[in-house]
């Protein structure tokens, strides 16, 4: 086992979501006279400085997101769905990023996002990639991250499932053509290490219940930006 000092991943991944607010179009699902909104999702690394290190370098990560939230000020349990079907953020240590399109946003103030990570029934996802399946059995992933640990290439897959509540930086007001960006903070860094910041192999299959519960643990924070 070895100390936390001698692994490397980026500090932040981020993941970007714009909110463009349009007028009302035929295929949009809204009431009348209330503005929809398009909302993208940009996931990449921070920009933080890449450095070598001679135990566990994660060089790509996936997540699948089923559902996107926005939780409306004062009344947290009325929320508008931004998500549609299942989506796939990924991260790989070049920057290079991904853009996924989610729902829509109706006019209102909003204070808190909501995400579930989860493998749901439908194929669509990992029809377009199949990293997500195992080829040997019925297994399903919601989780893909690839690396080295001592220098030894590794893919660790991971089924967990959970459901997160991020209260905003500042509470977020959307009006007709108003466009703002939520950061979503994640944290690798406490992927694979355990409380006293000592590395969890991730070949080893005693420490995935742990690895699994720091993924969960790594969103920190949702940060507004207009």
């Amino acid at each position: 086992m070895k100390s936390i000092r001698n692994i490397f991943v980026p500090v932040l991944f981020t993941v970007f979501i714009s909110f463009i607010m349009t007028g009302c179009t035929s295929d949009t699902v809204t009431a009348p006279n209330q503005a929809s909104g398009k909302a993208t999702i940009f996931m990449q690394t921070g920009d933080v400085p890449i450095h070598p290190s001679p135990v566990i370098t994660i060089t790509e990560a996936k997540i699948m997101f089923s559902e996107f939230m926005l939780h409306e000020v004062n009344n947290t349990h009325a929320a508008a769905p931004l998500s549609i079907g299942p989506v796939i953020g990924s991260i790989t240590t070049g920057r290079q990023s991904s853009a996924i399109t989610v729902g829509n946003v109706s006019n209102g103030s909003y204070n808190m996002l909501s995400f579930k990570v989860e493998h749901p029934p439908a194929v669509s996802v990992t029809e377009t990639d199949p990293e997500f399946t195992s080829t040997t059995s019925k297994e399903k992933y919601t989780v893909v991250i690839k690396g080295m640990y001592n220098d030894v290439p590794f893919t660790y897959r991971s089924s967990t499932s959970f459901y997160k509540e991020l209260f905003l930086s500042n509470p977020m007001k959307i009006e007709s053509d108003v466009s703002v960006n939520i950061r979503l903070v994640i944290d690798p860094k406490m992927w694979f290490v355990d409380k006293e910041g000592t590395t969890l192999s991730p070949l080893e299959v005693e420490n995935r219940k742990m690895i699994d519960e720091n993924i969960s643990g790594s969103f920190l924070g949702a940060v507004l930006e207009y």
